[in-house]
């Protein structure tokens, strides 16, 4: 019986995934928007101060998105046991 409870503690509904990787995308994409329109809008590509603001949005959702992936690969090849 242990055994079964262990295999439920590391089963999550898919939508959890799902829902992480909506948000690690839209984290991204709110990254490049950002940047972009104040670029364009200031003419300032090179701001230290939007860069500092939209780096980090980009880099976590870059971050995010891979970990999530390499999650979702070990789930698999975890089921496939």
């Amino acid at each position: 019986m242990p055994e079964d409870e262990e295999h439920l503690e590391h089963h999550r509904p898919p939508i959890i995934y799902s829902v992480a990787e909506v948000f690690f995308v839209l984290l991204f994409v709110v990254g490049v928007v950002l940047y972009f329109w104040y670029a364009i809008t200031f003419g300032a590509w090179l701001d230290i101060g939007i860069v500092t603001i939209s780096m980090p949005f980009i880099g976590f959702g870059i971050v995010g998105m891979i970990l999530n992936q390499l999650n979702r690969q070990a789930r698999e090849e975890h089921q496939k046991v």
